[in-house]
């Protein structure tokens, strides 16, 4: 598996970064809804796009730099923290369900 070829494909950044966003949001709900009594989810329910979209745009805007520069350590680097804040935030919905 090459992360290079993977990110020239514009569907897998598109995507890879979406669910990065979603993987931040998974993380910033917990911190919210530990952190207020009521109307948590309402304000989560608020911060959702802003949360998603906001990552993501980040993401992508960060690997096409990475791309464009030829730097396949930082795409290296871009990938395998969002990879691990993935694994992060499913342990954290795990762990709010149980």
């Amino acid at each position: 598996m090459d992360i290079l070829k993977l990110f020239t494909n514009k569907s897998f950044r598109l995507t890879f970064s979406l669910l990065s966003g979603i993987a931040y949001y998974v993380i910033i709900l917990r911190f919210i809804l530990s952190n207020t009594e009521n109307g948590g989810m309402l304000l989560a329910f608020f911060f959702f796009p802003a949360i998603i979209c906001g990552c993501a745009l980040l993401i992508y805007k960060a690997a096409q730099n990475a791309l464009q520069n030829e730097n396949t350590s930082s795409l290296k680097h871009i990938f395998f923290t969002n990879i691990i804040i993935a694994i992060i935030a499913a342990l954290m919905l795990v762990s709010y369900f149980i």
